[in-house]
């Protein structure tokens, strides 16, 4: 694990060839994972005055930026330094930080870490590679992976959805996209403590303020394919959502 002040420029510029972790030597604790995707996360580790070590997630570069990092890294140990050496209160504080604002795309993963051993879907190719679930919402919904899950809105889902562009060319991906759409509606269900998931132990903890896919437009169900009907009924949709009558 390399060790050494992190900077913006090497940041932004630092693309690895495989996952690696860097330790900042300014900020004790802090450390950025980054990946050959481009992903860059921050998270810091601390240890209890009971022994125990952790590692909580900060957020995602660049919406989360390296001074603001820093001060999240201080002030996370500081929470686990005032649990008074007790393991449950600090490991409660770990799990109230990665609560806090995780993204989009963290939220899928905890999703996925629960259902890949039970959902076809979920599951890794044989080769190893992304599982059909995490593909398709990683390709319709990519401009919001990097988001907090708790700002996102209905109509900026529904406006992903009736914008995507397949990579082939092609002027319509209403399959893909009511897949996806499909694919993350019990994510947000889960994440909220909605619909079949509201049975306590079934639901994740602490429950979330997300939006409800059922609140956005399916282009592949009942509408009519043509694109310029989708983005007027989009259009619709937002203006009976302002309209003060």
């Amino acid at each position: 694990m390399a060790k050494f002040e992190l900077t913006d420029s090497f940041i932004k510029k630092h693309l690895p060839p495989k996952r690696m972790d860097i330790v900042d030597a300014r900020e004790p604790g802090l450390t950025l994972r980054m990946t050959p995707t481009g992903r860059k996360t921050f998270s810091v580790r601390v240890r209890s005055r009971d022994g125990v070590e952790q590692r909580i997630t900060i957020g995602a570069y660049p919406e989360v930026t390296l001074k603001e990092a820093r001060r999240r890294a201080a002030q996370k140990r500081a929470q686990v330094r005032d649990a008074m050496g007790n393991l449950n209160q600090a490991r409660q504080a770990a799990t109230a930080a990665r609560s806090e604002a995780p993204t989009l795309q963290e939220l899928m993963d905890e999703y996925k870490d629960l259902k890949s051993d039970n959902l076809k879907i979920w599951k890794k190719t044989k080769r190893g590679g992304r599982s059909e679930a995490e593909r398709r919402i990683q390709a319709v919904f990519a401009k919001l992976l990097d988001r907090r899950v708790i700002d996102i809105t209905p109509d900026e889902l529904a406006e992903v959805v009736l914008k995507y562009k397949p990579i082939s060319g092609k002027s319509s991906a209403n399959g893909q996209t009511q897949k996806a759409r499909l694919y993350l509606m019990p994510i947000m269900d889960w994440a909220a403590g909605r619909g079949r998931f509201r049975a306590s132990g079934n639901k994740r903890l602490p429950t979330l303020n997300v939006a409800d896919l059922r609140d956005t437009i399916d282009p592949a169900s009942d509408a009519p394919r043509s694109a310029a009907f989708a983005i007027a009924s989009w259009i619709r949709m937002k203006w009976r959502r302002s309209c003060p009558c």
